[in-house]
């Protein structure tokens, strides 16, 4: 989706865009809410970049610390509008305060992997996926179940 000023996939959009179909009758726990990991530039949307690619940039112009706050109110990095990794955690837990099946991101590849600024990592957090037991039976699965 795109919101005011040529941002897309802005927290607002996400939020109409989920109360929409929960208002359409799908339960929140069938949803799963996309995340963008990559970047369009405000007046020109062919212009697309990968998040990875934005990192490299603001790397080595020396602008890394706008990473944390990209894509929150008006933040753009030269120019470029997408989701960053306060972005993508307000996401995760909003999501998870819906009771929505999870996430995913479109598409993965185009994450810093391994970067302090990752995409991953920061839903991770959010998420708290550390805490989750392993040994825990999947929603629907009987635990007496030889599998």
């Amino acid at each position: 989706m795109r919101g005011a000023n040529g941002h897309h996939s802005t927290l607002a959009d996400s939020q109409a865009a989920v109360e929409h179909q929960m208002k359409s009758g799908i339960p929140a726990e069938k949803l799963v809410l996309g995340l963008p990991a990559y970047a369009r530039h405000v007046r020109d949307l062919n212009q697309v970049k990968s998040y990875a690619e934005l990192v490299d940039a603001a790397e080595s112009s020396s602008s890394v610390g706008s990473l944390t706050n990209f894509g929150l109110g008006e933040q753009t990095l030269s120019g470029f509008a997408g989701n960053g990794p306060s972005l993508v955690s307000g996401k995760v837990a909003w999501a998870t305060s819906k009771g929505m099946a999870g996430v995913f991101f479109w598409e993965i590849g185009q994450d810093k992997l391994g970067h302090p600024s990752s995409l991953v990592a920061a839903a991770a957090a959010a998420s708290d996926i550390g805490s989750m037991k392993s040994d825990a039976p999947l929603q629907g699965q009987d635990s007496k179940a030889d599998l």
